[in-house]
């Protein structure tokens, strides 16, 4: 469970964060530098025909048509979070008043890096990284050939993926919180979901990519920051006991 994890963790968490930050690091050579870049560019294009031009079924239009509706973010994120509520009374119950204040703060913190990022690249940066499905032809537009505009298959700000980040900042979270059992028959599931928005031509793959450094970086200084404020409670805790 998670409140035994974090207090062993010290060590891990601080490999997490050096691992996150190198990946990062890696990963803005390769697509910065003029040699790499042409690599990077090479492959997120054929990844993109690869499976964008795989659209050619109903059927298969339809399931990921399906994971690309606006509504799954919601839904994606109502399910994970209930997930990990869930998984609180597999816990002792003297532990599980923690965890739920456990449970809240790590989501907070996903939302406010979230907005952080939406903040820091796209106003003070400026940043803003197009889509394959706006600049590379021919392409299946979901939205269109299934006459759904509530399909996501276009981005004027694709980088990094906020729906990756989200996923890989969950499995990271779940893999110290939930029961084995359950997060391992999730994964795979969660691992599917990451595709979603390169088949439809939302997200580059290097867009996919990136968002794994940054989400391992986020939740390690979020489990560092809690686990500083918990040891400060329990001192403080402990002094009042004294008293």
């Amino acid at each position: 469970m998670l409140l035994n994890s974090l207090i062993k963790l010290d060590v891990k968490i601080y490999r997490r964060l050096c691992w996150g930050y190198l990946l990062l690091f890696v990963f803005c050579v390769f697509t910065w530098l003029p040699i790499c870049y042409q690599w990077v560019q090479w492959l997120d294009v054929k990844v993109f025909y690869l499976l964008n031009g795989s659209l050619q079924s109903w059927w298969w239009q339809s399931i990921w048509g399906l994971l690309n509706h606006k509504a799954e973010g919601f839904y994606s994120i109502l399910i994970a979070f209930s997930l990990n509520c869930l998984s609180i009374y597999s816990a002792p119950a003297n532990m599980r008043k923690r965890l739920w204040v456990a449970v809240l703060f790590f989501w907070l913190m996903f939302e406010a890096f979230y907005q952080f990022n939406h903040m820091f690249l796209l106003k003070w940066l400026d940043w803003h990284r197009h889509s394959p499905s706006l600049q590379l032809s021919p392409r299946v537009l979901l939205s269109e050939v299934l006459h759904n505009n509530k399909i996501k298959d276009i981005a004027f700000s694709s980088f990094p993926s906020d729906h990756a980040y989200f996923i890989f900042y969950w499995i990271g979270l779940s893999s110290f919180m939930m029961p084995k059992k359950i997060f391992y028959a999730v994964l795979p599931f969660a691992l599917f979901l990451l595709m979603g928005r390169v088949f439809s031509g939302a997200h580059w793959l290097t867009d996919v990519i990136a968002a794994a450094p940054v989400a391992m970086i986020v939740l390690s200084w979020s489990i560092l920051i809690w686990l500083w404020l918990q040891n400060k409670y329990d001192n403080y805790y402990d002094q009042l006991k004294q008293e």
